[in-house]
This record gives structure tokens, sequence and C-alpha cells, in this order.
């Protein structure tokens, strides 16, 4: 049986980025019992990302999805809960295209992931997809839904595979995020370059599959596409940091056991963005959802099939990336959403 103590690593790795070797957990001695890392994050909202090591930063984009795919998806990734999370109306100041409802997909490396005298020996690598502006159907404070999360170890990892294991099955089970082991390209870093694009910009990307059937050994296995991502820098981003700082830090509507006939228990995770090695980058690029990305399945989901060409892909997409300091808040069972809503610091907004 799992201690409870280890429920910090599944929530740990559902949103991290990847961390930079001069971006350490800073904020574990002021939260010792809570679960810490450090995080590298390039959230694209659409957005677009300035990178200036592709081991150093996560990606983190927000991609507009029609409303009645991203509902569709919140019914596969929550089929258990009676009261299924809803869509709310989104801030007029987000100047989001009608019809359309944020989508949340992040890529990166988890690093120095602690909770009191636990820690993990080593990164994990690590992709979700999650849904902000949600309502529990019994109120309009709006939550973060995650649809799933992928977890793996990296080249250092004795097995890339085993090493994503227990971390998803505990962030499942006892954490109440869904999770599953991936394999990722990049193995060690959250994206890889990709050379210079035709106007003179560094490409980059990167790949997140669910490991159904994993082989490491001879090489052909069974992984199911959950998210690509390409992109670049940008100059001129379509949202400001606090507009995305406010989707990222919305408390997370867990999944059963801990919600059942009503949406009453989430999670803090929250992000601060206050030091000064946060480095923000904008960025904007493309994301493609497989049949993977918003649950671990084999068969085309809501959000692979309402992509604009009919295979997932979503174009002109927008984020940002940059090294996060992250607290995980009453990671073993929640607390009351609403109290986790006025519970957010405003320093993380």
């Amino acid at each position: 049986m799992f201690s409870s103590r280890f429920s910090f690593i599944a929530v740990a790795a559902i949103l991290a980025a990847q961390l930079r070797a001069d971006c350490l957990n800073q904020v574990a001695q002021f939260n010792p019992q809570d679960r810490t890392f450090a995080a590298n994050l390039s959230n694209l909202p659409i957005l677009s990302p300035t990178l200036t090591d592709t081991k150093k930063q996560t990606a983190f984009l927000v991609v507009p999805v029609p409303k009645s795919a991203v509902q569709q998806a919140l019914n596969e990734a929550y089929p258990l809960l009676a009261q299924k999370p809803t869509l709310l109306p989104l801030p007029k100041s987000l100047n989001f295209p009608e019809g359309m409802h944020p989508v949340l997909a992040t890529i990166g490396l988890n690093n120095d992931i602690r909770q009191g005298a636990l820690q993990i020996d080593g990164p994990l690598r690590q992709s979700s997809t999650t849904v902000p502006f949600v309502g529990t159907g019994t109120s309009n404070t709006p939550f973060n839904a995650p649809l799933i999360t992928y977890i793996g170890g990296t080249q250092d990892s004795r097995d890339a595979y085993l090493a994503g294991v227990v971390p998803a099955l505990v962030s499942t089970t006892v954490g109440g995020i869904q999770a599953a082991v991936g394999g990722f390209i990049p193995k060690s870093a959250a994206y890889q370059s990709d050379g210079i694009s035709p106007d003179g910009k560094q490409l980059f990307s990167s790949n997140a599959k669910f490991a159904l059937l994993p082989n490491e050994v001879s090489g052909p296995g069974l992984y199911p596409e959950a998210v690509d991502m390409s992109f670049t820098s940008e100059s001129r981003p379509r949202y400001t940091l606090q507009q995305l700082k406010n989707m990222i830090n919305q408390p997370f509507i867990l999944n059963s056991p801990f919600n059942g006939l009503a949406i009453t228990t989430c999670q803090r995770n929250t992000y601060f963005f206050n030091n000064a090695t946060t480095q923000v980058e904008w960025r904007s690029g493309n994301v493609t959802f497989g049949t993977a990305a918003s649950r671990p399945g084999v068969s085309p989901g809501a959000l692979q099939k309402a992509g604009g060409d009919g295979a997932g892909g979503y174009f002109g997409v927008q984020g940002f990336s940059a090294c996060a300091q992250s607290v995980g808040f009453n990671t073993l069972g929640g607390q009351g959403c609403e109290e986790a809503a006025r519970q957010v610091y405003r320093e993380a907004l």
C-alpha cells in the first residue's frame, strides 16, 4: 500500500515544466510539508514562446477549441462524476474567438520535487492537458479541470517507463488527478531545437505519447499520440502575464473518488513567477492533439476530432515559457472548492 506522503509525486508530475539548473526550488523552505518544485513553464494558450535554451524551459500553450468539443472532453475525462465540470463564460478581456474555449497544453520537465523529507531522485518528463474557466455546476467560481497527465523518466532513469509508474498511479488513486505513463521526445528536456525558420527564428518542438504498450528494448510498441508542439519566439504576445497566471492558478477540480454526485473537492497548485530567475519568454506555434490528448485512449477523442485540419491540429496558438516556483497545497484529499479559490495567493496572480 502506498504511503499517503507519496501523493505529492502524483500532483507534482501534473503541473511541472522543465527545470533550469540555475532555477532551484526556492519555496520548499517556506512550505516544508507541502509538495513543492521548481518548474520552467512554457504556456502556449496559443501564445508564442521565445526560447534561449531548449533544456531550460517548459512549454505551456493556450489552445482555442470549439466549446462543444471541450465540454465533450470534460465528459470523457470525468466519466464517473454525476455532475460534470461545465464551461463558464470567459472574461471579455481575453478577447477569445467566438464559440471557442481555452485548453492549456503543457509539456516539460519536473525537477527538485520535495515534500518534507521525501524527494524524487531525478527529474520526470511530463505533459498535461487542462481546461480553465470551468464551474462546478453550483457556482460561477472559475476552476481548472485537469483532463490527463502523462509522466515518464528521462535518459538518466534506470527505466524511463518504470520511473513514471508509481507517480502516475498515485496521482490517479491518491491525488485525484488522472495520470498515465508517457513516452516523450526529447527524453531529457522539455523540448528540442529544430533549426531556424525562414524568417530567422529558432524553431522548437516536443512530443508526448501514452505508453500503452512500451518497448524500450527492440523499438516497436503501442504509443497513442497525446500532444505534439512546435513553436518559436514571439515579440507581440496575445495575452498578458497576469491573464496567464490567473488561468494557471485556478484550483484543480479533482476526479473520483474525491468527487462523485457533486463537485465539492479541489486542490490548489500554485505557481509563483516572482523571482529574478523567472525569465518569461513569449511563444507562438502549433499544437496537435492526438487520440490520447484528453484521456488515455486509442480512438479519436473530442479534442482531436475538433482540430482545424480534422486531425487534431490547432495553429497560431500562443503562450510563454518561464521558471516558476510551485506549491501544491492539501495534496492529500484536497479541500473545499470555494475555500481553495478564496485561498489562492494574491502574490501568484
